[in-house]
């Protein structure tokens, strides 16, 4: 794709309601066994057909209080069928509103919903609440994630969801207590979506919802949003703040102070900005801050333009506490998305990829696994095994959308590695074969388990010129939220237009890496060198490519990475631990016939006596021979029999030295 980063904007919110909404359902009223939707007044479904796959039965199975409430499974990869909509009497963007409601989530499952902030579903989430199998929670929104607690499982559970609408600060309540408060991204809420995600099974009971007008006072400007970018400790960065006029009158030239840790950092006044009522705008704050561990960000937006005054300071002021991150020594985090050309919510994963990428450099490695398009790789996909797209892992913890991978890097990137990789390579048969060469030194002792390696080859700034390079974009126009750039582009976005990086192009010789490649236990220093060999068509930019090695731990976790250029990776130097030091002694070197079906011959002519080991690669790297002959010298013919092998390109290559020389072989 395209260098687009994502910044802070908002759509402007003109009007409000002055209507008071109070909704209530306890579900006593229905029978069990009947559609929620098609009997009730209120709720609806997503496609706003009831009565159907998309409609609740109506439970007694389990209740909190009276005989029913209302079930939710799924067993669909994506998710659903059932797709239940409360609409909130239209939308909100200004008063308090209030989900009141009682949830049991069955031991080892899961639940979700979300907010719409339109009235018409399907434009723009206001913010998603993911209840995971572990007994925490996530709530997410189209920047990232907000918010992460935990909440009871197995057992019925009261959920008070408040919002201060005017400067959107969410307080969320389980149990009589407060578990955490966090401010939104988005500024208007008009319906609740519940939809079960594969694996989910949950109960709702006793549901209501409130939403308590503001009646707008003359002048009042709030801070409703803080972008703060992610950092390491000791790097210094710029605030970005929403500043929104919540007053009837127009709000001139805004006064704005900045503070860090109770301290002021400094202020500014917007000369010439005027914002009307209900308007919205992003600032960016002149003043930097220096990250420091467990610290507080705090913003107080005052009006500042002759005699007037703001009527309401209790909206003024937002802070935003945050840690500093800490790297451990020698590590890298890997972040995996499942993407497509075809997906329409794809650019949100490129984006925050380019996000990470940029803010964390260095530090965060990013693979686009892509589906279905013609930058595929088929045994990548298949081991990501992706249900949804976009879709991402972080050091291959659980799926989490793209844009919530920053909290699992976060904790990831602090973690010290068990071991750390050096990447060697060199070319080999006119430059369209490269051998990839990890060396894993231990950093800590272990004792016991099955780590594994794998290798994977990246390429950046890839470009196409068929349909399938047509990036599909449900941003274009922006109903559906800014993103990067995206939503001034296109649906579909022309493959001229576009530029994709991180490139999955191979990963060798699996998905899960090569088993009990290390001797367990092994104490700090335990070195190991593991070779790889990589098919590279002419096609792909070797400039523009990276080779990126995996230290996966027994659970399949990775622990620790390394990513270099495939120059890089030549300057280290390629060690190669099945051959033996000095020249090669292959002379010359063939293989016939050549298509062949059943058997082929390999002929070798050696100038001297060495050692001669025979490796045979599929085209996408995976190692199904390997045969050592010991000391051969002199003209030498090795049978290779191929009765059975699947149609296709393998790579023969041949270990007699220290650089190794591979042929191509044709199977019919």
């Amino acid at each position: 794709m395209k260098k687009f980063f994502t910044t802070l904007s908002m759509l402007t919110v003109a009007g409000f309601l002055s209507a008071q909404f109070t909704f209530s359902d306890d579900f006593e009223s229905y029978t069990a066994g009947t559609y929620l939707a098609q009997n009730s007044p209120n709720w609806t479904t997503w496609s706003g057909t009831e009565g159907n796959a998309e409609d609740p039965l109506v439970s007694n199975a389990l209740a909190h209080a009276g005989s029913n409430s209302v079930y939710f499974s799924s067993t669909a990869s994506g998710g659903g069928p059932v797709d239940l909509i409360l609409p909130l009497g239209g939308q909100h963007t200004t008063g308090t509103f209030t989900l009141d409601l009682w949830m049991y989530v069955n031991n080892g499952t899961g639940a979700y919903f979300n907010f719409q902030q339109n009235t018409t579903v399907g434009q723009v989430w206001n913010s998603d609440w993911t209840f995971n199998n572990d007994g925490t929670f996530d709530v997410a929104n189209q920047y990232g994630l907000s918010f992460s607690a935990s909440y009871p499982m197995g057992a019925w559970f009261h959920l008070v969801i408040t919002a201060n609408l005017n400067n959107s600060e969410w307080n969320v309540d389980i149990n009589g207590s407060s578990v955490g408060t966090f401010h939104n991204t988005s500024l208007g809420i008009a319906s609740i979506d519940i939809f079960p995600l594969n694996g989910h099974q949950y109960y709702i009971d006793d549901v209501s919802a409130t939403h308590t007008p503001y009646v707008l006072t003359a002048n009042n400007i709030a801070v409703s949003y803080l972008t703060v970018p992610g950092g390491l400790a000791g790097s210094q960065v710029n605030i970005q703040a929403l500043l929104r006029n919540v007053g009837t009158g127009t709000v001139a030239n805004p006064y704005v102070s900045l503070y860090h840790n109770g301290s002021l950092v400094g202020s500014q006044t917007f000369t010439g900005m005027n914002l009307a009522s209900m308007d919205t705008q992003i600032v960016v704050l002149s003043n930097q801050i220096t990250y420091a561990a467990n610290n507080a960000i705090s913003v107080d937006a005052q009006v500042s333009s002759g005699t007037m005054d703001d009527d309401n300071t209790n909206d003024d002021t937002l802070v935003y506490n945050y840690t500093a991150i800490t790297p451990a020594a020698g590590k890298l985090v890997i972040g995996e998305e499942a993407t497509g050309t075809w997906c329409q919510w794809c650019p949100r994963g490129a984006v925050f990829m380019d996000m990470l990428s940029s803010t964390y450099a260095g530090y965060f490695q990013g693979i686009a696994v892509h589906n279905a398009d013609p930058m595929a790789d088929p045994t990548y996909d298949a081991g990501l095994a992706a249900t949804g797209f976009p879709n991402a892992k972080v050091d291959r913890l659980t799926f989490v959308d793209p844009s919530a991978m920053e909290p699992d890097f976060i904790t990831r990137i602090q973690i010290a590695p068990k071991a750390n990789i050096v990447n060697g390579a060199v070319w080999s048969v006119g430059n369209d074969t490269l051998f990839v060469s990890l060396t894993t030194t231990f950093a800590q002792a272990v004792s016991s388990g099955n780590y594994k390696v794998a290798c994977v080859l990246i390429e950046d700034n890839v470009t196409g010129s068929g349909s399938g390079y047509n990036q599909v974009n449900a941003y274009a126009g922006g109903g559906a939220g800014p993103m990067g750039g995206y939503e001034s582009l296109p649906n579909p976005v022309p493959a001229a237009q576009m530029e994709y990086d991180f490139v999955a192009r191979a990963i060798a010789p699996s998905f899960l890496g090569l088993s009990n490649a290390y001797t367990i236990p092994a104490s700090i220093g335990y070195t190991k060198t593991h070779n790889f060999v990589f098919a590279v068509p002419a096609a792909w930019s070797k400039p523009d490519m990276k080779i990126i090695g995996l230290f996966i731990d027994g659970t399949g976790k990775i622990d620790n990475a390394s990513s270099t250029t495939i120059t890089q990776a030549e300057t280290n130097g390629f060690i190669n631990v099945l051959g033996v030091e000095g020249e090669n002694p292959i002379n010359q070197m063939s293989i016939y016939p050549n298509p062949t079906t059943d058997l082929t011959n390999l002929s070798l002519n050696l100038t001297s006596k060495t050692e001669v080991i025979l490796n045979i690669y599929t085209i996408d790297g995976k190692l199904i021979s390997n045969h050592n002959y010991g000391p051969l010298s002199g003209v030498q013919n090795i049978e290779i029999n191929t009765n059975g092998w699947a149609s296709g390109i393998y790579l023969v290559e041949v270990l007699a030295g220290n650089t190794p020389k591979v042929l191509k072989l044709s199977v019919q």
